[in-house]
């Protein structure tokens, strides 16, 4: 049924402005690995048996099914200390092939993501979209415009890894918006349970609309895709596979090559 993984990490809470850094790591590892095991939740701390013992039962495993990789000697011999196989890590290429012959998989090399932008690298501006609202954008680098546009619920900050790639080997300025939604409340003028059945979608009217306008990435696109795909030219559709829906950031480097394959086209 595939392999679980997990990490151990010895890492107390901070709530100073020096713990931002830790738990955004943190944070980018929980989304990656089956459990992130902290010694702050768990009372226990590398190399203690506890440790172990305490993320084998989280991982609903046993010691005999589980590798433990380490730079440390001390940690290697924890390990192997209640009855796991372990591996000290001193070359990754080396680590890795004893990896595979432990577990009988071979490790993929992963792709390095490509260079990302923080907020202190990039120019912060804003623009007046309509009286009394002004919405925030950031900018990079100097020549023909690119306007980045993110999706719900989202930030500029989702095109982090495109920003620096089209800005400078390609020059281009880049500018990429906070798309804040702003609405005009009409509801209030059909009545409550009106509104809670559109809510539910359980009205003919509701219903129909939502027939209508189709299954996302099913052909043909829906009629609001084609209304507005008419008023674009060059427009592109395509697809990137085995990704979900934050595209920029779960593939960076695939979405950066068809991002500038598209412009070398378009702009010739």
């Amino acid at each position: 049924s595939g392999l679980l993984t997990a990490v151990l990490a010895n890492h107390w809470l901070d709530d100073s402005a020096a713990g931002d850094g830790p738990a955004h790591l943190l944070s980018l590892l929980g989304g990656r690995f089956d459990l992130v095991l902290q010694s702050c939740r768990s009372g226990h701390m590398v190399p203690e048996p506890a440790m172990f013992r305490c993320a084998l039962k989280h991982l609903g495993v046993t010691s005999q099914q589980a590798v433990w990789l380490d730079a440390d000697e001390e940690g290697v011999k924890a390990a192997e200390g209640v009855g796991m196989k372990a591996i000290l890590v001193e070359n990754l290429d080396d680590a890795l092939k004893k990896l595979a012959h432990f577990t009988g998989v071979q490790a993929d090399g992963a792709e390095s993501p490509p260079p990302s932008c923080s907020p202190e690298e990039v120019s912060h501006g804003f623009v007046t979209i309509r009286p009394g609202v002004r919405t925030h954008f950031v900018e990079m680098g100097s020549g023909p415009p690119v306007l980045l546009c993110h999706g719900f619920p989202e930030s500029w900050f989702s095109w982090r890894f495109q920003i620096p790639a089209m800005a400078g080997p390609l020059g281009f300025k880049v500018r990429a918006l906070d798309q804040w939604i702003y609405i005009t409340f009409i509801g209030q003028t059909w009545g409550v349970k009106r509104c809670h059945s559109v809510t539910l979608v359980d009205t003919d009217w509701a219903a129909g609309s939502v027939r209508c306008v189709g299954p996302v990435s099913y052909n043909p696109p829906g009629v609001i895709h084609i209304c507005f795909s008419m008023q674009i030219p060059d427009l592109k559709r395509g697809h990137i596979e085995e990704c979900g829906h934050w595209i920029q950031m779960e593939r960076p480097a695939e979405t950066n090559r068809i991002l500038i394959s598209w412009l070398s086209e378009t702009l010739k």
